[in-house]
């Protein structure tokens, strides 16, 4: 669920020319500030508000076409559709729905500010079915160098 939250981040974010994303390494800081699975244990509900950080390397190619577009091809099988974006200067909101083979339906909403070399995210998430689930985060990044790959 992590890895989701870094991708549904990332994908909000606009392709705005003065704001394109700079290739380079990224660390990205997770922080779920809410979380209610009724399905969950303590422990588990406990384990998954620990803060996370994930560093990402970024090319020049993969960063051409923006973060939407990025993120557009990272959407496994087609499940995730944008249902609304907006952007006014350096900020933004969105709104993502994922209806899944398995009949779950997530829903992220997403808002927040950005620039070439950082992002800060907050974000909710409601998941429908058998694995009902409420959640928010705030996420933020910032590109701290070149890649050393």
């Amino acid at each position: 669920m992590i890895r989701f939250l870094c991708v549904a981040a990332l994908v909000a974010l606009p392709t705005m020319a003065q704001a394109q994303m700079q290739p380079g390494e990224w660390q990205i800081n997770v922080n779920v500030t809410s979380f209610d699975m009724p399905s969950a244990s303590p422990e588990q509900a406990d384990a998954f508000k620990k803060p996370r950080v994930h560093k990402e390397c970024f090319t020049a190619e993969q960063v051409q076409g923006g973060l939407l577009e990025m993120m557009k091809k990272a959407q496994r099988s087609g499940e995730c559709k944008m249902t609304s974006e907006n952007a006014s200067g350096t900020r933004f909101d969105a709104v993502m729905v994922c209806d899944r083979p398995d009949g779950t339906k997530v829903t992220v909403t997403l808002n927040g500010s950005f620039a070439a070399t950082k992002f800060d995210i907050n974000t909710a998430v409601e998941q429908t079915g058998a694995k009902a689930m409420k959640m928010t985060a705030v996420t933020a990044a910032e590109r701290i160098g070149d890649c050393t790959k």
